[in-house]
């Protein structure tokens, strides 16, 4: 059963989230433009679902 209270089970999603950026910035780099709208949408996005991750772990954790 998966422990969702252990920080590792969250680090999963920045591997995914680190694993699209790459692969985005990579494809821009090789067609030389700028990110699409939706690009920038999901870009948004992942900073935004990082942030309340990383901030209820941080709550839990050390502030709590």
């Amino acid at each position: 059963m998966i422990d969702f209270k252990e920080a590792a089970f969250y680090d999963l999603f920045g591997f995914v989230g680190f694993v699209f950026i790459t692969i985005l910035a990579t494809q821009m780099l090789v067609k030389n433009k700028l990110p699409a709208k939706w690009a920038i949408i999901v870009l948004l996005a992942i900073g935004i679902s990082g942030i309340i991750v990383d901030g209820i772990m941080t709550y839990l954790k050390f502030i709590k």
